[in-house]
């Protein structure tokens, strides 16, 4: 969740951009492996700590992507 005006001004951790992170890896083979698995930590400068377990895989022109980590509810809501 990002609010500037409520005084949030990062989202402690984005789970969509690091799923793209891991992708990236893969592909281009950053490892010299075409499967990904690592931790990334964010959220820290806003006392807000967070860790995302990533994990990449290619497999011909597939590449699948998990991104996981523990989760402490903050808000809750439905959308009508």
């Amino acid at each position: 969740m990002f609010a500037p005006a409520l005084g949030v001004p990062k989202d402690p951790a984005t789970g969509s951009s690091n799923g793209c992170l891991a992708a990236y890896l893969a592909v281009r083979r950053c490892f010299d492996t075409p499967t990904v698995d690592a931790t990334v930590g964010q959220g820290f400068e806003i006392d807000r700590p967070s860790l995302l377990r990533l994990r990449a895989d290619v497999t011909g022109p597939e590449t699948a992507v998990s991104v996981g980590g523990r989760v402490i509810p903050v808000a809750e809501g439905t959308l009508r």
